[in-house]
């Protein structure tokens, strides 16, 4: 099992940031039941993490495929950004193995 995060810090509206992180989990749903929003609510606030966990590591390149070419996944990035909804700077993604 592979554990695949994009975390983000909002820079807008804290709303629509929430309203948006929560829409886009839903929307890549379509790629793979296992995707999860989630807010810190500890330490440093205001950042949002997307989760999601796949069998191996050709899922996750195949999921990475798969956004490259929905058009509809950029222009809902594209939106976020021109909304200025994150900090583009503070993006990072993780992949995560599960222990035990």
């Amino acid at each position: 099992m592979v554990g695949v995060t994009r975390t983000g810090r909002i820079a807008g509206d804290v709303r629509a940031a929430m309203s948006f992180a929560v829409e886009m989990a839903s929307y890549l749903k379509k790629y793979s039941d296992n995707v999860d929003c989630w807010a810190r609510v500890g330490g440093a606030t205001g950042e949002i993490a997307w989760m999601l966990q796949l069998p191996d590591m050709a899922a996750v390149e195949k999921f990475n495929e798969q956004l490259l070419g929905d058009a509809d996944y950029w222009k809902r990035v594209d939106e976020a950004r021109e909304a200025g909804l994150f900090d583009q700077a503070s993006f990072q993604d993780g992949l995560w193995r599960r222990l035990g």
